[in-house]
């Protein structure tokens, strides 16, 4: 069949139309790609930084972010879905990366428990992985359909950006850690504790946000020294540390102020919600067993008081308001919350 020649022009200036759009569709991404990169390399939390990767990975290619898990000195970081299960999600990064079951993994953001929660199988998720001397990364992907060539650049592109965010905050984070941390347990120290009690009472004054204050001790811990000694009540300290790391965002910071004596800044969050929140970590610390060596298992419980900033306070009005309310929650018989 002959074709006609107005035909074959209007073919030919067809594919050249789409051809334009093809490539303006092209451009469109790159430079949309460029936003999200510079802003990943504005973000200085992980929490913000993935926040970032998610919403890029949705916006240009249709992806779900399921999961991140990073891996360096410190132990396993996961940044998890709030619809899928943590136990499920747990034994899937166990398996992967041949973890000790018993290993602590620590989760970043926060489950809102309204959320309706599945589980998924490592099937339905594919997995990006890169290795780093300081740290291995994972990202658990549900891909969409990818209907440009130019789309897989996109993901290899965002992939490289995440790499180097990533070697820029794991790097900050060493540096922070030998300066600011806990010797014993890993959480920050006095002075940091200072430092960050400054920063967010100064966002609370300038955008009126919320902010509690938690301090906690371990009730009678004087008696697990005398009895069992020191090396058994450090080892209560850390799993005491650990827990509580466990079951908070990594936005909330946990201090040891000194002693058995513990501090949680709980940013954006109401006096309300920080009670709620201390319940249940007296209830878990309750429910601790230390392993204190030959066989020896200790049981410890923890008294909490609660304070809520508001913009009138300084930092020694709060500290001065969280620690009164401790000795209310001591005073009324101890492991309890007091707010």
């Amino acid at each position: 069949m002959k074709i006609h020649p107005v035909s074959q022009m209007t073919v030919k200036n067809s594919m050249k139309a789409l051809g334009r759009m093809l490539g303006w569709v092209q451009n469109k991404d790159y430079r949309l790609l460029n936003e999200h990169l510079l802003a990943m390399q504005e973000k200085e939390d992980l929490d913000g930084l993935l926040a970032e990767v998610s919403h890029c990975l949705s916006e240009m290619l249709n992806y779900r972010l399921f999961a991140f898990v990073i891996r360096d000195e410190t132990g396993v970081d996961v940044w998890i879905d709030p619809t899928m299960f943590r136990d499920a999600f747990s034994r899937i990064v166990t398996e992967d990366l041949g973890l000790d079951p018993g290993m602590n993994i620590r989760f970043m953001g926060n489950i809102e428990e309204a959320v309706e929660q599945r589980s998924i199988s490592r099937d339905d998720m594919e997995v990006r992985s890169f290795k780093e001397s300081s740290f291995t990364a994972h990202l658990y992907l549900a891909t969409g359909r990818r209907m440009l060539s130019h789309h897989n650049d996109i993901l290899e592109s965002l992939l490289a950006g995440l790499r180097v965010s990533l070697i820029n905050h794991v790097r900050i984070r060493s540096l922070q850690g030998a300066v600011s941390e806990d010797a014993l347990t890993g959480c920050y120290n006095r002075r940091e504790f200072d430092r960050q009690l400054e920063r967010h009472l100064a966002a609370v004054k300038r955008h009126g946000k919320d902010f509690a204050l938690v301090f906690f001790d371990l009730d009678h811990f004087k008696a697990v020294n005398d009895t069992y000694g020191h090396l058994a009540g450090d080892a209560v300290l850390r799993n005491v540390a650990m827990e509580v790391r466990r079951k908070i965002r990594t936005g909330d910071l946990l201090c040891r102020y000194g002693g058995e004596e513990f501090a949680l800044l709980l940013p954006e969050t109401d006096g309300e919600k920080a009670a709620d929140l201390a319940e249940r970590l007296r209830i878990a610390i309750e429910g601790l067993q230390v392993d204190a060596g030959d066989g020896l298992k200790l049981q410890v419980t923890a008294s909490f008081g609660v304070a809520e900033a508001d913009a009138a306070m300084g930092s020694d009005n709060l500290v001065a308001e969280a620690d009164t309310i401790l000795y209310r929650a001591k005073n009324q018989g101890r492991n309890c919350v007091a707010f």
